[in-house]
């Protein structure tokens, strides 16, 4: 019944039919809530910076409702990146914030908090830099007033072998959402579907085994 009203209440904000609004909402297109905070992690060079301007830009401006959007950058590793964010946030009028520790990343949540939607660029990691990805996953842990959604960014060129191992690396962080880059530049795709088909099997047999050992428990 609630997300009955969730579809309805798109559908007026958005002005499209229920089953489009669905469709939006389960594509992550539109949010229901008060406030969605996502992070984009992923390997060097895959475009997470640019997606977040692409994001940033779609919320503020191309939706049918015009979200307060916030950035955060947390890649201070890379002044260039940091510049590029910046000039984007000049560009579309927009606040941002640039953290280096847990703590300065509470505190710019905290002073975004008026906007619906917050975007947070992070430093690009190689998959085995084991230091760089739980210093990141700090960062995920904080306490704030909304769910921080992760999403893993990934090109669309690089090989299936490489696309599983940078997920289940990436996994420490508690992965929510893939998004794929540059599907301009590749006319094959089965890497991608190859690794959906994987997280999905990986998934089934989480849940096959949970449901296992808890029948195994209530036998003893």
């Amino acid at each position: 019944m609630a997300l009955e009203k969730a579809y309805k209440l798109v559908a007026i904000q958005e002005g499209v039919s229920n089953k489009s609004a669905k469709s939006m909402i389960d594509r992550g297109l539109v949010y229901v809530g008060n406030k969605k905070v996502m992070m984009l992690v992923g390997p060097t060079g895959v475009g997470k910076t640019t997606s977040i301007a692409k994001l940033a830009a779609r919320y503020s401006f191309l939706m049918q409702k015009k979200y307060k959007v916030g950035l955060i950058v947390l890649d201070t590793y890379r002044i260039g990146a940091v510049e590029q964010l910046m000039q984007y946030a000049r560009m579309m009028k927009l606040p941002i914030e640039a953290v280096v520790d847990p703590t300065d990343f509470e505190e710019a949540l905290n002073r975004l908090r008026g906007n619906d939607i917050i975007l947070i660029d992070t430093v690009g990691s190689s998959q085995h830099d084991r230091e760089k990805l739980e210093k990141l996953n700090r960062f995920s842990d904080v306490s704030t007033y909304a769910t921080i959604e992760t999403n893993l960014v990934l090109s669309a060129t690089t090989k299936y072998e490489d696309l599983k191992d940078i997920y289940e690396n990436f996994s420490i962080l508690g992965i929510d959402t893939l998004i794929t880059t540059k599907l301009d530049e590749t006319y094959g795709f089965g890497n991608i579907f190859s690794l959906i088909y994987c997280i999905s099997m990986m998934d089934l047999l989480k849940i096959y085994q949970g449901i296992y050992y808890n029948t195994f428990q209530q036998t003893l």
